[in-house]
């Protein structure tokens, strides 16, 4: 009855597509990817939200943005590498918040409803998150602390890493 009326409930969307996802081979837990994308929209004048998106690999002396919407995908990985995912959940990213915050929201929502794996031994398997250097950051980390859900995030490589140095030795 939505379709009809032009609304649809995101929420049990969410729920109907989480609860059919292709299992992961017996005893690995699902392997979900976030990504975000560009969607250029130049001749879309009237359209709602739209913000100035990066354009890689144009000549010189050209605009290096565009005007568009940027999307927000949670995918369930292949066990076998290829081009097809399983999409949990894919939504445009406001001009009000991040890609960031938006795949942290798509995570909390999305991983709950996702069915339970377990080991041969009956051990509860969690979902992994694998994540591209976008989402390597300490604000993507504290907005999913609370998703039960192991994280393997790749950092950018121009991320240092420190902490206080130990005490002097006195030597060199």
């Amino acid at each position: 009855p939505a379709l009809p009326h032009c609304a649809l409930a995101p929420a049990r969307l969410r729920t109907l597509v989480a609860a059919y996802p292709p299992p992961p081979p017996p005893g690995q837990p699902f392997l979900l990817g976030p990504d975000a994308c560009n969607i250029f929209r130049p001749y879309a004048h009237t359209a709602p939200d739209r913000l100035a998106l990066p354009v890689p690999n144009l000549p010189t002396r050209t605009p290096v943005t565009r005007p568009g919407w940027q999307m927000s995908s949670l995918v369930v990985l292949p066990a076998q590498p290829s081009s097809a995912t399983y999409t949990l959940d894919c939504q445009r990213i406001p001009t009000a918040q991040t890609p960031t915050q938006v795949a942290a929201a798509q995570l909390a929502a999305c991983v709950p409803l996702l069915p339970e794996q377990t080991t041969p031994q009956g051990q509860l398997l969690y979902p992994r998150l694998v994540c591209d250097r976008a989402s390597g950051n300490a604000r993507f980390v504290a907005a999913t602390a609370a998703v039960r859900c192991g994280k393997l995030l790749r950092t950018p490589r121009n991320r240092v890493f420190y902490q206080p140095p130990p005490p002097r030795t006195g030597q060199r």
